[in-house]
């Protein structure tokens, strides 16, 4: 068994390995109101915690004799149990529904400043110009991490393509799209299912089938609690945190759509919301298979989430890479 702990004065974070049957175990928080004075309190209470594996929070008492809070973050074993992004403190549990125009003005932050570092040549070209013409060659995203972050989805959920999405008040713009065999640096792909359908571009909201549940996601005031039941699997339905359809040739509901019309052989889609750490819905990661499917598996949702957390934190980054370009720029303008 090995483990790494790092904190401040009133909260320690252990990272640990080790063989024995805790499968479930991945870290550890230990809160408390007085540091830890030695190492032999830090063993204490991890080999407590690995010794007797706990799904809710237990209190322990370290050498001292003063309560610390060992809390376990194993989701797949904790039913129920509330989901934090990191940096998130506990108090903050909720999320604070936005108004229309709000979230519309968080989008246009994020995507201003990917597009200033990418410069997108078909990004604000729509896609779907008529029914009758055919689709425009796909422009390839220049961002080749969130590409990976697609293609990453595809794979692990063994689906035919997926897309990163902004979604503004009457424009859906994809930033990226990604297939299982299709090439990160060279427009190549090793089966003729993987070619790209759209690349970077836009199109109205309501040629898209995410415009149906938008609004949805931007009213949710929680998150999204851990299923009951880890066999759980989450089939056709929308809500706050997500929009499945099973087989969108059956459903009358979509299939009229132009997005479903002009994509090849969709049958399954799957979609969350990209959520800032505010809480304000930026846009869609969007699951799409030419099979329809029974639904998805409550691990695949977690993973699904996961990713969704890991692209709205790279699209921060990229507002931060952004502002530190245009500051540089306006220094050297300025003789600096």
């Amino acid at each position: 068994m090995c483990a790494v702990s790092v904190g401040d004065g009133h909260t320690s974070y252990i990272a640990s390995g080790s063989q024995c049957n805790t499968p479930g175990l991945c870290f550890i928080i230990i809160r408390r109101t007085k540091p830890l004075t030695s190492v032999c309190s830090y063993s204490t209470l991890l080999s407590d915690a690995l010794l007797h594996p706990i799904h809710r929070a237990t209190q322990v008492h370290s050498s001292d004799n003063r309560r610390s809070l060992v809390r376990m973050e194993s989701p797949a074993s904790q039913p129920g149990f509330l989901r934090l992004r990191r940096g998130l403190s506990t108090e903050h549990t909720g999320l604070r529904p936005r108004t229309e125009l709000s979230r519309e003005k968080d989008v246009y932050r994020y995507l201003h400043a990917w597009a200033s570092l990418h410069r997108p040549v078909a990004l604000y070209r729509h896609v779907f110009p008529h029914q009758d013409f055919p689709l425009p060659k796909p422009e390839p995203c220049g961002d080749t991490a969130l590409t990976s972050f697609a293609q990453l989805c595809t794979l692990r959920l063994r689906a035919r393509r997926c897309l990163i999405t902004l979604i503004s008040g009457g424009v859906e713009y994809v930033l990226a799209e990604a297939t299982r065999t299709m090439s990160l640096q060279y427009d190549t792909f090793e089966d003729a299912n993987d070619s790209p359908w759209l690349g970077c571009c836009s199109f109205p909201r309501t040629d898209g089938i995410n415009d149906i549940a938008i609004d949805a996601w931007r009213k949710a005031r929680k998150y999204r609690e851990l299923p009951e039941f880890a066999d759980l699997y989450y089939r056709d339905s929308r809500s706050a945190h997500w929009f499945i359809v099973s087989d969108t040739r059956n459903d009358v509901r979509y299939n009229e759509r132009t997005f479903v019309k002009r994509c090849p052989n969709l049958r399954f889609f799957c979609s969350i919301p990209l959520r800032d750490v505010q809480g304000s819905v930026i846009g869609a990661l969007s699951i799409l298979d030419d099979r329809p499917r029974f639904g998805v598996s409550a691990a695949e949702m977690l993973f699904l989430e996961d990713s969704a957390d890991t692209i709205t934190s790279h699209l921060d980054a990229t507002i931060l890479r952004s502002q530190q370009q245009r500051s540089e720029r306006l220094h050297c303008e300025n003789g600096g």
